[in-house]
């Protein structure tokens, strides 16, 4: 788009000046002269400057453009065509042909600040930095009173993380102009980033001194106190720049969550309502209120204003999973599931609805419902490993280690680093004494990925045993029991190991607590017990273990 009228009137006014000063002198005339022929007028430079402005007006900049160029092809030492031309490629984002025109303008008029700062900027909006520096310091260097020049130089010092020149430029300032407010803010905020957090509240009270309801001065003063978690101090600023905009919401947010800091619970919750009244479609508010309410312990409360989050909300999947779960909580399992049932109608796109859905169903021992959601979910996101993956999980609860094995397989085509699905093959096939070597090279890969994993360990031991190497898989499995040291699987493991190099004694006192422990296990594995108890009676030549 061209620039706005008044603007480019005044353009038009200078460079016709300049096209003026440029012509050479004629003697009066005293007959009239004759009117141009067309051809003639159009090749004039006043007429070509006039057209090229009048296409910039009307938004036709390509056009404007071309006529600036044949302007600049036939005379070329016209700084003020160079500029404008400059303007236009400016405006038509052609940064690098911009500068290079304000660079022609410059060497024929060396002296023109203004174009220096219009260069600066366009070396700005280019990412040239260094260059921009050089030509505001050059500004600078000609006419020091230009302020806004001081912050956009301390700004490309800043840019260029030279922190020193940056503080020195607007301290130059601030000696031409002891009252720059927004040389405070600067020098604030640069000491803030290097946590020079007395220095920086200095520059802004400094500032505040100035112009005490300066809004930017007020929230950065108050952000410093909530680094230093002076909440009250915080507090006070935050009020009294809701008292001079009363219509920012944020401020009214950071208010109520000073209160939630300050354990004037009471308070949190009745700006945060407060918020909500004036605001009934500020679902972000409606949210956090949930969270308030769900962190002072009024769960009921806080599933009412999660379910009211609507669908269109960017805070929707998490609201309708925090409801979930605080039914879950209270022991509502069918209303976790009814909850996210409706939201899976709301949003199918959700991926997270459908594992959360799946892990209800589980405790409620509904696998065959959990593995319907899973497939589903894995149906509609195929490429999200963690639907084979609790798939997989289901499977194996359920005893059925073939599909389980075909669900892991899947998570590992998308993702062949899972540690957890490598360590489930592996180890099924080592329990079943099949594809050792397979099995082996497996575990090998989850146990390098995941080395500290008492499970991976185990399952590293034993593939070892079922190989026969039982020195070496007595070492990883005893360093699983001590990760893992009432895991009845790993204790097991280490009594089959102990069996077999022969210290019945060890074994029999590990079979004994792994007994124990399976027995004591929420969810019983009746065909765990039933293994260790077998391999107790078949050391203890058939005496029956206690049923303590």
């Amino acid at each position: 788009m061209g620039k706005p009228l008044k603007i480019r009137i005044i353009s038009v006014l200078v460079v016709l000046l300049a096209l003026a000063a440029c012509a050479p002198k004629r003697a009066p005339e005293t007959a009239a002269r004759p009117t141009p022929p067309p051809e003639e007028v159009e090749k004039d430079p006043y007429y070509q400057f006039i057209r090229s402005d009048l296409l910039a007006m009307e938004g036709e900049t390509g056009k404007s453009t071309e006529e600036l160029e044949r302007l600049v092809k036939e005379d070329s030492n016209i700084a003020f065509s160079w500029l404008l031309l400059a303007q236009n490629y400016a405006n038509e984002r052609r940064f690098g042909d911009a500068i290079a025109s304000t660079r022609r303008a410059l060497e024929i008029e060396p002296d023109l600040v203004e174009a220096h700062l219009f260069l600066a900027k366009l070396l700005i909006a280019d990412n040239r930095h260094a260059e921009a520096i050089v030509e505001l310091e050059t500004v600078l260097a000609r006419d020091p009173g230009q302020e806004q020049v001081y912050i956009l130089l301390a700004r490309e010092y800043l840019q260029t993380k030279n922190f020193p020149k940056a503080i020195a430029t607007l301290n130059r300032l601030l000696r031409i102009n002891p009252d720059a407010v927004i040389a405070y803010y600067y020098l604030g905020s640069i000491y803030g980033t290097q946590k020079k957090l007395d220095q920086a509240l200095a520059m802004f009270n400094r500032g505040l001194d100035i112009d005490p309801d300066n809004i930017t001065l007020l929230a950065a003063a108050a952000q410093i106190h909530l680094d230093r978690r002076q909440f009250k101090k915080a507090l006070g600023l935050f009020q009294r720049i809701a008292e001079l905009d009363p219509e920012d919401v944020s401020v009214q947010l950071r208010i109520a969550l000073i209160y939630y800091q300050l354990k004037d619970f009471d308070r949190a919750v009745g700006k945060f309502r407060e918020i909500l009244e004036a605001n009934p479609e500020a679902d972000k508010i409606r949210y956090y209120l949930g969270i308030l309410y769900e962190n002072v312990g009024r769960e009921n409360d806080a599933i009412r204003e999660f379910e009211n989050v609507p669908p269109y909300s960017t805070y929707y999947p998490q609201a309708r999973l925090r409801a979930a779960s605080l039914h879950r909580k209270q022991g509502h399992r069918l209303d976790a599931i009814q909850t996210v049932r409706i939201a899976i109608e709301e949003k199918k796109e959700v991926p997270q609805f459908y594992k959360y859905l799946a892990a209800v169903m589980e405790e409620e021992r509904d696998y065959q419902g959990a593995i319907e959601v899973l497939d589903e979910g894995a149906r509609l996101f195929p490429d999200e490993e963690d639907f084979h993956f609790l798939l997989g999980i289901i499977y194996e609860k359920v005893k059925d280690r073939d599909r389980a094995i075909a669900s892991m397989k899947r998570a590992l085509k998308i993702n062949p680093d899972n540690a957890s699905a490598l360590n489930y093959v592996g180890y099924t096939y080592a329990d079943r004494g099949e594809k050792l070597d397979e099995a082996e090279a497996l575990v090998r890969k989850a146990y390098e990925l995941r080395p500290d994993s008492g499970y991976i360990l185990d399952s590293m031991g034993w593939v070892l045993f079922i190989k026969g190497e039982y020195g070496e898989a007595r070492t990883y499995i005893a360093r699983a029991l001590k990760i893992n040291p009432e895991e009845p699987t790993i204790l097991y493991h280490l009594g089959r190991v102990m069996e077999a190099l022969g210290d019945s004694a060890q074994a029999r006192s590990l079979y004994e607590r792994a007994l124990h422990f399976a027995r004591g296990k929420d969810e019983r594995d009746d065909e765990e017990i039933k293994k260790i108890e077998e391999s107790l009676r078949s050391l203890t030549g058939g005496e029956s273990p206690s049923s303590s």
